[in-house]
């Protein structure tokens, strides 16, 4: 499967290999900038500011998290989705109590973040660094510096 935003906010599921349309989520107010696509569910993070998760076999999309600005990056792993926005926070929230925690780091700069989450390690990806933590630790691991040529 393959999940699409656009920009009328909307999210679109296809079926590869056939490139069929199998569902068309209205979600987003504005441009839907990030999805992540997991077991269960679709998430997806807009230009307004929200992150809505819903079910892959249908239902409407709900609104599990409110950034302060555009949502830039998501990511569903195990039991947590971890979301980053325009204004350089990262929330983690668990899917199953759905309460946010601000990750006490703060990506500075006019671009996006990458997140790749799995089971225990959240990787938050900025041109210049690498960070790692622990998602049931809530714990700070490593930072890599992405070294330039030249």
């Amino acid at each position: 499967m393959l999940g699409v935003g656009d920009e009328d906010g909307q999210v679109l599921l296809y079926d590869l290999p056939s490139g069929y349309l199998l569902r068309r989520i209205v979600a987003h107010m504005g441009s839907t900038q990030s999805i992540a696509l997991g077991r269960q569910y679709v998430a997806s993070g807009g230009r307004d500011g929200r992150v809505l998760l819903t079910l892959l076999d249908g239902g409407e999309p709900a609104e599990v998290v409110r950034h302060d600005s555009s949502v830039t990056s998501i990511a569903l792993g195990g039991r947590h989705m971890a979301s980053g926005s325009h204004d350089g926070r990262v929330l983690l929230t668990p899917l199953d109590d759905g309460v946010p925690e601000a990750l006490p780091v703060v990506i500075a700069g006019d671009y996006s973040i990458r997140l790749t989450i799995n089971r225990y390690l959240l990787m938050i990806h900025t041109p210049s660094e690498t960070l790692f933590w622990h998602v049931h630790r809530r714990a700070h691991l490593a930072s890599l510096l992405h070294l330039r040529e030249g």
